[in-house]
């Protein structure tokens, strides 16, 4: 319901379309829920999508959903890539989603130099990151955007604001990323294996 309230930012619709994929992966994020404390079952997240169906899109409304809507305290909420404007096309996303919609627009404030999303009864933000991660230390995350994880040089970044999420209730990375043909590279392999005879 959140998702098909904002405003499109591209296009002739003025309201997402969500398709039943978007559907799918909201359902099962924010949907299923213990019934005990109403904690999400899954706490990370890897949609891999191809080129031009709206992942950036559906990025921007789970940070927006995270920041304003998740009844966390003080949401620390993150988009990064291996670039500082990379990481801007989602936080650009949901800039364009809240500056469209008026009850978001009063709700969130905006930062002068647009560095920043802020939901004042939460004390939450919503910032693009760059990939360096020796400055990323330090953050306390509840929701991570880290966008085309597959040209990231490393997974240091993956592992920096993962280990940031320790003090969360739900916290929740995604990683929303193109289909490929070949394999990301630099994800973790077993330890090797020594040759040398016992």
């Amino acid at each position: 319901l959140f998702t098909s309230l904002l405003p499109a930012t591209k296009g002739q619709k003025a309201n997402l379309f969500v398709q039943p994929w978007q559907k799918f992966v909201l359902g099962s994020l924010f949907g299923w829920v213990s019934r005990s404390d109403g904690a999400r079952r899954y706490r990370t997240a890897y949609v891999q999508v191809a080129r031009k169906n709206g992942k950036s899109t559906l990025a921007a409304a789970i940070a927006l959903y995270c920041l304003a809507a998740d009844g966390e305290n003080g949401p620390e909420v993150y988009t990064a890539a291996t670039t500082r404007d990379q990481a801007r096309i989602v936080f650009d996303a949901a800039l364009g989603m809240v500056r469209r919609c008026p009850a978001m627009a009063k709700a969130l404030r905006l930062d002068a130099q647009k560095r920043g999303i802020f939901h004042g009864p939460s004390l939450g933000k919503l910032i693009p990151l760059s990939a360096d991660a020796r400055t990323l230390e330090g953050l306390d995350t509840h929701c991570a955007i880290i966008d085309e994880l597959h040209v990231h040089p490393t997974r240091e970044v993956w592992d920096v604001i993962t280990s940031s999420t320790g003090a969360r209730r739900q916290p929740l990375p995604v990683q929303p990323d193109q289909c490929l043909r070949k394999p990301v590279k630099h994800r973790r392999s077993p330890a090797p294996v020594s040759s040398r005879p016992p």
